[in-house]
């Protein structure tokens, strides 16, 4: 029995969702196998929609199977070994590159917002919402920039 396009799709979305957690290449195997498991299961009388069904649980990948736990081991061991390669001092660094850039940022975009915002005599009269805003838009503005510098910190360190 020929298997219809919609159950070939909802084959294909499967087996990608099932196949992301642990080998893109057992996809494709997976797709025939699921195939050939639907035919043998219509061939005996099952419905499409039903043997779609029983094939899915059939083949469905637990999160708990021994392959998801050594993946998870092996980048477990690959965070320990970034982690135990950093320095101290590093981790400072980009700390302190954060918050320089989101200190320098939001003083300007608060001066700027204030002297958009008419400046002492306008700050009472509404100005003081230009300075809210150009504080926010200098936090977002430091926080892009020590994104960068943390960026080049760790471009740096691994020459």
């Amino acid at each position: 029995m020929e298997i219809g396009n919609e159950t070939k799709q909802r084959i294909e979305d499967f087996t990608q969702e099932q196949a992301a957690r642990y080998l893109d290449d057992a996809r494709a195997d997976m797709a025939v196998f699921m195939q050939d498991f639907i035919s043998d299961l219509m061939e005996k009388g099952m419905g499409e929609a039903e043997a779609y069904a029983k094939a899915c649980e059939a083949m469905k990948v637990e999160s708990q199977s021994p392959q998801a736990a050594t993946m998870q081991e092996k980048m477990q061991d690959k965070m320990k070994q970034y982690y135990a390669e950093q320095s101290p001092a590093t981790g400072e660094v980009i700390g302190l590159m954060y918050g320089g850039m989101m200190l320098l940022s939001m003083v300007a975009g608060a001066l700027v917002g204030f002297l958009l915002g008419g400046s002492v005599s306008g700050f009472a009269n509404g100005g003081w919402i230009y300075t809210l805003v150009g504080l926010g838009v200098g936090i977002f503005t430091g926080a892009g920039l020590g994104s960068i510098a943390h960026a080049v910190t760790v471009a740096k360190l691994k020459r």
